[in-house]
């Protein structure tokens, strides 16, 4: 956060503030983490921020796509969720995405398909 970014666009992603070794997390069902990246938002010329999505046991569908409604509304830049490698994640597979713009990491849908190019390929033209 000290490195003066001057002009440069940036996309943010996940919970990448970090001041004197310090790492800022950031997680959209705990607004208090939002503040300090709303301020960093606000002076440098940042156009979007991909998140990573929490664990589907922290919390409903409804109850994250509200809180990334608010997240973005806060941080007034779009805000993007990763698909996720893991079962454990939301947006780790087609049943378990939400309806929210997503960030789409090829390579966890190759995972997704247990290296199936053909399916993975498939998968990711079927979000266009």
């Amino acid at each position: 956060m000290d490195f003066d970014y001057q002009d440069i666009s940036l996309i943010l992603h996940d919970s990448c503030l970090y001041q004197n070794h310090f790492r800022y997390r950031l997680n959209p069902l705990q607004p208090k983490t939002w503040k300090i990246y709303r301020q960093f938002i606000d002076n440098h010329n940042v156009l979007a921020l991909s998140l990573h999505p929490p664990l589907k046991r922290y919390c409903s569908q409804q109850e994250l796509e509200t809180a990334l409604i608010k997240m973005q509304h806060t941080l007034k830049v779009p805000v993007y969720l990763e698909v996720m490698p893991s079962p454990e994640y939301w947006c780790s597979s087609i049943t378990t995405l939400i309806n929210f713009p997503l960030l789409l990491d090829v390579s966890h849908v190759n995972i997704w398909h247990q290296g199936d190019i053909m399916a993975t390929q498939e998968t990711c033209l079927s979000f266009t």
